[in-house]
């Protein structure tokens, strides 16, 4: 075994690492001890003998066999010595601050749980702690699972530290909330800093109050303003939750001032806060979100732990209200548009068989718009059978269309794939020149093979093109089957339909239709 993965960390082109690494990952069983000490050994070496800008691609090669030792871990618990241990950490400390290895290596300790894993957990989160944001979930969820591990002096521990970077700090306050809510610890984990809580609140929604009243420092750069924001924002959430369960009643001054702020998801973790503490002001702040969609869902739910779903509108709890709400939710997140739609408008919903589900769903296609008149963008969205949209244009398309574009995009099977036209010509060279003899250049030109696509046992040839006779200027896909040949348009030369999109938009054409009569889309 470890021979093989010295010779997938010696290879030289990442890419081909990185799927050498996928095929190893998916083979490991359960490592001996022996072995896992080789594992990381090695992984120390790799990671720390690469050039500077390389290292976020060895690190990324190594996150994928960290991830399978920890659910390895997870199922079947492995004998770890003080020794490993200690390589797990000595390769923390040897990786880039901000690289995202660093909470998968963290997430392991936790997962392996014991007290030994857990000291050297607590002195990285403490001192010295992981700087990439968005992967922290990983550092703290597993010590959900260890729950007879959260204790008192643990929490005394990060919480004297966590405020120094406060991404760790929303985490700490999280799983406090959580150890809280479950029964673990009362009273709350933080109950001895309630007043400095409620001084950080107050604080961070002034900082708020004055980005959103434009009063910037002139220095900052839009990064520098985006991740204020986020920081921001990732930790009052967790903070009016702490303050509310822990009924401190001398917070609702602040979180009235977090309720004035125009972020509907503040406004809406701050509305339930105050319900919680029985103010009035909040509860009616609360019943009146159920009108944004963007937080809509979050709105039900606390309104139905709070007793409040009566009050609110039955226009706001019905089925295509909760879909939209799903869309606009999914469309705010900071990994999509990063805020809500300014405006939503159901343009088609309809039952049908869709691609994994044995029963016929309920589809809804939603056109969302940002900003308003000429300069508004708008374009569709589904909630149903998946959550999503596409960067591309789709208000040129069919209802057929627009529908297997998500059915295409969501299918994943072994029968359907796609490699690019080198890997393919050297694997099926006869397949592809058949299909290249099928490409007509009399109505198309500029053809470029890109890809041998598979599916269900037959194969397409994926060809960017123009049509001979337009002047299109960008170019669209033909798909190329021996009895067939489809060509998808660019569209919006704005918001453009690539190649893979195509495909997608070919390949929920066949499901689609396959399931359902084509009457149903006209």
């Amino acid at each position: 075994m470890i021979p093989t993965l010295s010779h997938i960390l010696q290879l030289k082109d990442f890419a081909e690492q990185q799927r050498a690494m996928v095929k190893f990952v998916t083979e490991l069983q359960a490592l001996s001890a022996t072995e896992q000490s080789d594992v990381f050994a090695a992984l120390d070496e790799f990671c720390t003998s690469q050039p500077e800008a390389d290292q976020d691609a060895a690190c990324q090669v190594a996150g994928l066999l960290v991830g399978r030792i920890t659910q390895l871990e997870s199922k079947t618990p492995l004998s770890w010595t003080d020794g490993q241990l200690q390589q797990i950490a000595h390769l923390y400390d040897q990786v880039p601050a901000n690289s995202n290895l660093r909470n998968q290596l963290l997430g392991l300790l936790a997962t392996i749980g014991n007290q030994a894993a857990l000291d050297l957990w607590e002195n990285r989160v403490c001192h010295d702690p992981p700087q990439q944001r968005s992967g922290i979930i990983l550092a703290f969820a597993p010590l959900m699972e260890h729950r007879a591990e959260l204790t008192q002096p643990l929490f005394d521990q990060l919480l004297a530290h966590a405020f120094s970077h406060l991404p760790v700090a929303a985490a700490v306050l999280d799983l406090a909330n959580f150890a809280f809510r479950t029964g673990l610890l009362v009273p709350h984990p933080a109950a001895s800093r309630a007043a400095q809580l409620t001084v950080l609140l107050g604080e961070l929604a002034g900082q708020m109050a004055r980005i959103e009243e434009g009063n910037i420092p002139q220095n900052w750069e839009p990064l520098q303003i985006s991740q204020t924001v986020s920081d921001a924002v990732a930790l009052i959430i967790p903070i009016c939750d702490a303050l509310a369960l822990m009924g401190h009643e001398t917070a609702i001054g602040k979180l009235n001032q977090v309720l004035d702020l125009k972020h509907r998801r503040l406004q809406t973790e701050a509305a339930a806060a105050l319900a919680k503490l029985e103010d009035e002001r909040g509860r009616q702040a609360l019943i009146d979100l159920a009108e944004h969609p963007s937080v809509r869902t979050r709105v039900l739910a606390y309104a139905d732990e709070l007793g409040l779903e009566s009050q609110i509108s039955l226009e706001y709890q019905g089925d295509i209200a909760t879909a939209e709400a799903h869309l606009a939710t999914w469309l705010a997140e900071p990994e999509q548009m990063g805020i809500a739609p300014s405006e939503m408008n159901l343009l088609d919903n309809r039952e049908l068989n869709w691609p994994s589900y044995e029963h016929p769903v309920q589809c809804y296609l939603f056109e969302y718009r940002y900003g308003s008149g000429e300069q508004a963008y708008r374009n569709l969205g589904i909630s149903g059978p998946l959550t999503h949209a596409f960067s591309a244009d789709l208000t040129h398309l069919s209802r057929l269309d627009t529908y297997a574009a998500f059915a295409g995009w969501q299918t994943t099977h072994q029968e359907v794939f796609a490699v690019p036209i080198d890997r393919a010509r050297q694997a099926m060279p006869g397949v592809v020149a058949q299909l290249e003899q099928q490409v007509d250049n009399q109505q198309y030109r500029d053809c470029e093979p890109l890809a041998l696509a598979g599916f269900f046992g037959e194969y397409q040839l994926i060809v960017r093109a123009h049509r001979a006779e337009a002047d299109d200027a960008d170019p669209g896909t033909l798909v190329v089957g021996n009895d067939h040949s489809d060509w998808i348009g660019p569209g919006n030369s704005a918001a453009p339909i690539d190649s893979n999109l195509a495909l997608d938009i070919w390949r929920g054409r066949r499901l689609l239709v396959n399931f359902n009569s084509v009457e149903q889309f006209e």
